[in-house]
């Protein structure tokens, strides 16, 4: 739920940063690659001191784009893919990836993201399997709504989404860091479903306004950018005086995070909504009514039927409100089960009825409607 106001400092915060940072590195160019290292990691230890209220994945974002501004000057060759993409694993809802390619008998691993030159992140390997067991440590794999999931041998699975340090392992050197896992694919895939439908910003507001109203704090102040006049720990809550359009109000928190404590200190005006977020009461009770109307919208919600990709092959179905999978058609290439979603897809249009919906659910007919559109 970050506020625009905090993202617009975030990133102007970022930029500026960056850019000192790169000056730095170009007047460094005769350093050793040790020195360089070493150089960004001072300055982004120094970014987290003066930035505490970065999430984790904007240092790791700000960490990627400065060791990979660095490569684009220092290490043009790892740019050049004159070599055969193979096969693509995506991540961030399809706007970044990690993608096998070959050459001969040669294969390796790159990277390709939004707004950037894509790059090999891996060393030549001898063949696909030996790439990834060397990178993920498993061959096993499911790609769902955008993200790829890896399956370990213990049957926990994580994300590349979650994962993302294989971006730095050539630029730095380093051995790949432990990976967040999850219990099941199960979960993993519910997560998804969950992320989903919180982009819908009428069941954020709902959930948000509902919140604030159980915790007898000003609803008015929604989406507002406020003053703080005085800020003061009690005992036992956190008591702040605020000023929006001219107004005062007395508000009283639970408690509130340290950073936000030294955030709202040292800064004349905060969003309200990302500063009561960071009360952990209040953050619990919007996170508990949110989960409630997300489970009940999951189990209500008629079953969306998407392309599901695994070492196998792919093929068509839908997930279910418990995160299983229900398997609607034969295995396909990938290309191939988009192409015959594609028509799926128009014959539900066509047909326009719920019950052929509902049978479809019930029973493997996958082939006789696409031999009827064929067909016709």
């Amino acid at each position: 739920m970050r506020n625009e106001v905090i993202e617009q400092t975030v990133n102007d915060s970022m930029v500026t940063i960056l850019d000192y940072i790169l000056q730095l590195i170009e007047q460094s160019n005769k350093q050793k690659d040790g020195d360089r290292n070493k150089l960004i990691q001072q300055s982004l230890e120094q970014m987290r001191q003066d930035q505490p209220s970065l999430s984790k994945a904007y240092k790791a974002e700000l960490e990627y784009t400065l060791y990979y501004n660095l490569a684009l000057k220092q290490q043009p060759e790892w740019f050049q893919l004159t070599c055969e993409l193979i096969d693509r694993f995506p991540y961030e809802q399809n706007n970044s990836s990690f993608d096998v390619y070959q050459h001969e008998d040669n294969v390796w691993g790159v990277v390709t993201q939004e707004g950037k030159k894509s790059h090999k992140v891996t060393t030549s390997f001898k063949s696909k399997e030996d790439l990834l067991l060397h990178l993920f440590g498993t061959t096993q794999f499911e790609k769902f709504r955008g993200e790829t999931f890896w399956i370990q041998q213990n049957e926990q699975v994580f994300s590349l989404k979650e994962n993302k340090h294989f971006r730095l392992l050539l630029f730095t050197g380093q051995s790949m860091k432990p990976f967040r896992t999850h219990k099941s694919l199960e979960k993993l895939r519910i997560s998804i479903l969950k992320d989903d439908l919180a982009q819908n910003p009428k069941l954020k507001k709902k959930a948000l306004r509902q919140t604030l109203e159980d915790k007898s704090l000003p609803v008015s102040l929604m989406g507002k950018t406020v003053t703080i006049n005085q800020l003061e720990q009690k005992q036992d809550h956190v008591e702040l005086t605020l000023k929006e359009d001219g107004t005062d109000h007395h508000i009283k928190l639970p408690d509130l995070e340290d950073k936000w404590m030294k955030l709202a200190k040292n800064r004349a005006t905060l969003a309200f909504n990302e500063l009561v977020m960071n009360s952990q009461a209040v953050a619990q009770g919007f996170l508990s009514f949110y989960g409630i109307e997300i489970n009940q919208s999951l189990q209500t919600k008629a079953p969306d039927f998407e392309v599901i990709s695994h070492p196998k092959g792919s093929f068509i179905g839908h997930v279910k409100s418990d995160g299983s999978i229900k398997k609607l058609s034969p295995y396909f290439t990938e290309k191939e089960a988009n192409l015959r979603l594609g028509d799926l897809i128009k014959e539900l249009q066509k047909e326009k009825k719920l019950e052929q919906v509902k049978s479809l659910n019930q029973e493997i007919s996958f082939d006789d409607i696409i031999e009827k559109h064929e067909g016709g």
